[in-house]
């Protein structure tokens, strides 16, 4: 998404925007705690951008180029770092331009196990499950939490073995074996991933508070995934008049599907909550328009430059579709350094 197309999208005035704030579940960084000198690295891991989607790498590839673009990350570190540990980590995340939301290990998994992959994930892709075993039996998969049913490691959530996909090490300190751990994978009946929207709200809502503490007048905020479909309503109310961009990387559900979900106004009423909504394909697109005009009664049009528009509250939101494309330049790259 280039300058121009912010424009057409109504996220930015024409010229160049200051800074672009991508809010993801994960932030793209691998952090490793030293034994031996009892001391934290960071590193920035475009690799993880590049499993995440094409989009991702893209977008900071492109703005890149510009002197007047900055790029700044939001998100959960992939390791639970310990509260006597966390400014300094904090800090040395500043630096590579990631801002960490801290949050406790169950309120973690409640937001992610819990709803995103007990209700959300399912619904999504036009499953619903009524036969899941009941209680809190734990998952015999030894694959990460925040590893996606794909199996590759997603921008979903934080690591939980020792080891990560791909053979990256996650870091196993001198603090405990455990502490740098997150909650261990389990099994979720419908009634109990329903009951855990109180900790997905609650995470949704620090992400607003820390991208409030992030944001300067005249950035632009762009949400990614289905797991913060809640934030955009948060951001709307502290930061009026902002830009707000949203897009989901997974599929969106036909309203058969969608309906089902107890909380369904207001996640398509905090989604309305962006000026711009991005999805894959235009079926996903559909699915999302067909919802809120059958569940909120709201009607939609074509708008100039072949985008679509629903009408809600006196504003229009805008709706596009953006395909998978492939990366070129990275796939050029790693053939030849594998020659």
């Amino acid at each position: 998404m280039d300058q121009s197309s912010l424009e057409q999208a109504g996220l930015a005035s024409p010229g160049l925007i200051k800074r672009l704030i991508i809010c993801t579940n994960v932030l793209p960084v691998k952090l490793d705690f030293n034994q031996d000198t009892y001391d934290w690295t960071v590193s920035f891991e475009r690799d993880i951008l590049f499993e995440d989607g094409p989009m991702y790498v893209e977008i900071g590839d492109t703005l890149k180029k510009h002197d007047d673009y900055e790029v700044l990350y939001v998100g959960v570190t992939p390791s639970y770092v310990p509260d006597e540990d966390r400014k300094i980590v904090e800090e040395k995340l500043k630096q590579v331009n990631c801002f960490p939301v801290w949050l406790e290990r169950e309120q973690a998994h409640n937001h992610f196990q819990g709803f995103c992959k007990g209700v959300l994930w399912s619904t999504f892709h036009n499953v619903i499950d009524l036969y899941s075993k009941l209680g809190r039996t734990k998952n015999s998969s030894s694959k990460n939490l925040l590893v996606n049913d794909a199996g590759m490691r997603s921008n979903d959530g934080p690591e939980t073995n020792e080891k990560s996909i791909k053979g990256r090490k996650t870091s196993v300190s001198a603090h405990d074996g455990a502490d740098l751990q997150w909650a261990e994978q389990r099994q979720w009946s419908p009634m109990e991933a329903e009951a855990c929207w109180g900790d997905h709200l609650g995470v949704n809502r620090i992400f607003a508070s820390k991208v409030v503490e992030v944001y300067s007048e005249g950035d632009v905020v762009w949400v990614h995934d289905y797991h913060l479909l809640m934030l955009p309503s948060f951001l709307s109310r502290k930061l009026e008049g902002a830009a707000i961009g949203l897009f989901l990387h997974v599929p969106f559900p036909s309203s058969e599907c969608f309906r089902i979900l107890a909380h369904r106004d207001e996640i398509l009423k905090s989604m309305l909550c962006a000026d711009h909504v991005g999805f894959h394909l235009y079926e996903y697109a559909r699915h999302f328009i067909t919802c809120c005009k059958r569940m909120l009664g709201l009607e939609s049009a074509a708008m100039q430059g072949g985008v679509m528009g629903i009408s809600n509250n006196g504003r229009t939101v805008s709706i596009t579709c953006s395909h998978v494309g492939l990366d070129k330049e990275t796939i050029l790259n790693r053939l030849a350094d594998s020659q």
